[in-house]
């Protein structure tokens, strides 16, 4: 029940760290060791902000958190993320604008977004009228944890997600990426994109509980 207005927080760390993610698992696929694959995450993995139940958290800049800007932690719920520039929260394997852990929510609106690994992956909430700038670095933007990953057998990717009424100024990265099924659903319409649609892998976009339509790719709709 708090309220977080107008403030900038600074985790310090805007570094996305290539070289050290690169020399960590380097090291784990050659010489597999829980001791090499930890040391990967010794880095400062602070959050910028971690919300209980009915939190707002409106009008701030927040960056340069090794984990996450926004880390909405198991279970949280009713959490609004609104009118926010949210940008640099970028480690390399991690490094999230806004996460979801297990079984949390969130709305997301009128935030500009940029420079973030990925800007909002995980496990239930709503994505609309923000501005994602195309500046993270990952294949795609937004994320749904899950599937092949989970190790226990199912497909299962998040519960459910609704992104809508987003301009993305990308060129070749995915707005968002399949890595299972949601399990109640996902849908991407509305959104404004500056990629062209033929570039992407639809299967990647759409399974039988996501769907994408009414979206504008490079000018052209597509239903």
């Amino acid at each position: 029940n708090a309220r977080i207005s107008g403030l900038v927080i600074n985790g310090g760390d805007t570094s996305p760290h290539f070289a050290h993610h690169k020399r960590c698992y380097g090291d784990a696929i050659s010489h597999p060791s829980t001791d090499i694959i930890t040391s990967c995450y010794s880095l400062p993995m602070q959050d910028g902000i971690c919300p209980g139940n009915n939190t707002r958290i409106d009008n701030c800049e927040i960056l340069g958190s090794g984990h996450a800007g926004v880390h909405l932690t198991p279970e949280v719920k009713n959490v609004r993320i609104d009118h926010c520039y949210i940008h640099h929260n970028q480690t390399n394997g991690l490094g999230y604008g806004i996460c979801h852990n297990n079984g949390a929510e969130s709305v997301i609106e009128y935030c500009r977004i940029s420079n973030n690994r990925h800007s909002i992956p995980t496990t239930g909430y709503i994505a609309r009228f923000n501005i994602e700038m195309g500046n993270d670095f990952a294949v795609h933007i937004f994320d749904y944890h899950g599937g092949a990953d989970r190790g226990d057998g199912t497909v299962i990717a998040g519960t459910y997600c609704e992104m809508y009424n987003n301009t993305f100024l990308i060129t070749v990265q995915y707005p968002y990426h399949l890595n299972g099924v949601p399990e109640d659903y996902q849908v991407f319409h509305h959104n404004i994109l500056t990629s062209k649609f033929t570039i992407y892998d639809i299967d990647l976009l759409e399974n039988e509980r996501a769907t994408l339509y009414d979206n504008i790719f490079d000018g052209e709709l597509i239903r």
